[in-house]
Parts: structure tokens; C-alpha cells; sequence
């Protein structure tokens, strides 16, 4: 079965300069993006607790709720487990419902 969309990229030369600049080896001029321009605190905070949690700090709590579903606390290790994903659940929906450029724009009216 054939494509019906277009390739972006026509040629081979065109393709290595489109993957040199999403790598950022583009000859374009930094000044005219700069990284303070989108790394706000927001960014950062993001950014950090992703790295903490994507590997240290995961193991190290998966750990302790192991031990904990064996221990006499099971059920309290349950409860603050679920209780951080609905926090971080509704915490998500608030940033995405409150920010301007999203799909539920129109939910508030």
C-alpha cells in the first residue's frame, strides 16, 4: 500500500541537516533563543524531580513499600500510595486546565 503523506525531507542532505539541528548542531545563532528564555523555576523543579525520581529515589521507595505491605503499616503504605498518585493526578489536571493554550479551554464556562 502506498503513503499519501509527503516525506519531509527530499533529499539525504536536506535529512542530515534537519537531524543536525534537532541535535543542536545547527549553524543558527543561540543569542536569538536563549535557555533562560525557557527554563523558568517551573522547568527546573521539573526537571529535578525527574531526575531524583526516575531512578534514585524510585528505588529506594519501592523498597520501603515493600517492606512496608510485609510489616504491620501494609495498609498505611497502601493509603499514601494511592494518595500520591490521585495528588499528583489532580495536580496535573489543574496545571493543564489552567494554562491558556489547551483542549479544555471551554470547560469553564
Amino acid at each position: 500500500m502506498r503513503s499519501r503523506t509527503r516525506p519531509r525531507c527530499d533529499t539525504l542532505a536536506h535529512a542530515v541537516d534537519y537531524y543536525a539541528a534537532l541535535l543542536g548542531l545547527s549553524p543558527a545563532d543561540p543569542a536569538r533563543h536563549p535557555l533562560a528564555q525557557y527554563a523558568n523555576n517551573l522547568v527546573i523543579a521539573t526537571l529535578a524531580a525527574g531526575i531524583l525520581f526516575a531512578a534514585p529515589l524510585s528505588t529506594r521507595f519501592a523498597a520501603w513499600r515493600d517492606r512496608a505491605m510485609a510489616s504491620s503499616i501494609g495498609a498505611f503504605a497502601i493509603t499514601a500510595d494511592g494518595a500520591w498518585i490521585v495528588v499528583v493526578f489532580v495536580a496535573s489536571a489543574a496545571m493543564l486546565a489552567a494554562g491558556t493554550y489547551n483542549p479544555f479551554i471551554y470547560f469553564r464556562f
